[in-house]
């Protein structure tokens, strides 16, 4: 594939190896994602790995998700990405998806894990587009930070078996005095070690 974009991702470091996972573009509309792992001393790239791709064809479209915490601090061992295809339908090309793949990266072990069945994660969907989903991977779990109506859904499921292990609502009190509207932004998840 020859790439039109590629973005950095993520830079994590281990043993005196620099991995840096990244995200690449074609003009035609396929995507992958790579890790790439140079020598911290010597600056030597020593493997170019290959863990996802997604490919497009004549009226389906394909794309990458990829989940995981921004805070090396709070960041698990863990990449969570999906692989989705999606069939473009009418004149203002509507997306059906045809299918979702979903595959863990350790960085520890540098494998890459793919469910057998796909694990579904049961959350509330977005009623508002003004705030995506909030996503973070914690000690092998999935949290979800999910903007609806009046409020926040907090999801947080098991990373493997797609269990809900806990749901509940986050909403802002309006009779607060130091909330003049009563709403509520939620940032970011993180945890206590």
């Amino acid at each position: 594939m020859v790439l039109y974009r590629v973005h950095k991702q993520y830079v994590f470091v281990k043993d005196g190896k620099i991995n840096v996972l990244t995200s690449g573009y074609s003009l035609n509309g396929d995507y992958d994602l790579h890790i790439y792992t140079v020598d911290e001393n010597s600056k030597e790239l020593l493997d170019d790995k290959l863990i996802g791709e997604a490919v497009s064809e004549k009226g389906v479209t394909s794309n990458i998700l990829t989940f995981y915490n921004y805070n090396e601090n709070q960041n698990d061992n863990n990449y969570l990405y999906t692989i989705d295809k999606h069939r473009l339908e009418g004149q203002y090309n509507r997306r059906e998806l045809l299918s979702s793949q979903m595959y863990l990266y350790n960085k520890r072990t540098n494998e890459v894990e793919e469910w057998d069945e796909p694990v579904h994660f049961n959350y509330p969907s977005i009623i508002t587009n003004k705030e995506g989903l909030l996503i973070r991977i914690m000690d092998e779990k999935l949290y979800v930070v999910n903007r609806v109506k009046d409020g926040h859904v907090l999801y947080i499921g098991d990373l493997r078996t797609g269990e809900s292990l806990y749901e509940g609502k986050i909403t802002a009190d309006s009779n607060d005095p130091l909330s003049s509207n009563g709403k509520l932004h939620i940032g970011d998840i993180l945890k206590n070690n």
